[in-house]
């Protein structure tokens, strides 16, 4: 049985898309260059652009770190020993690029996606 053709250019929030085609294009997995899908046309990333709710990303990231900044000071405090609270500002950029990979640029994604179906007359729900 062929397999049901989809129009790439039809705004489906179900389906990956390549932001550098501009649709939903045919992927396939990266492998051992990429972990992630690819587009097969660009070789660009597809994104999955349904709405998500970034919130509970933040909080996660947020309670990670004050508990690990929580349980270093305690550590300070007891040993006397200041070197370890280093770690508490040497670990934001590790945060930033969570936050940035995570939530900054699939936000942005999904916004190109939402003006790139706003032009082909889709509505969100």
């Amino acid at each position: 049985m062929d397999k049901q053709k989809v129009d790439p250019y039809k705004p489906n929030p179900n389906l990956p898309w390549c932001p550098k085609c501009e649709g939903h294009t045919e992927y396939e997995y990266g492998g051992d260059t990429a972990p992630v899908d690819v587009c097969t046309i660009c070789g660009w990333k597809v994104f999955d652009v349904k709405k998500k709710n970034y919130t509970t990303t933040l909080n996660y990231i947020t309670a990670t770190l004050v508990s690990i900044s929580t349980l270093l000071v305690i550590y300070a405090i007891m040993a006397n020993d200041w070197i370890p609270l280093i770690v508490i500002p040497g670990s934001i950029p590790i945060l930033y690029m969570v936050y940035y990979f995570k939530i900054y640029q699939p936000t942005q994604i999904r916004e190109k996606f939402l003006a790139w179906a706003k032009e082909r007359n889709y509505r969100e729900n």
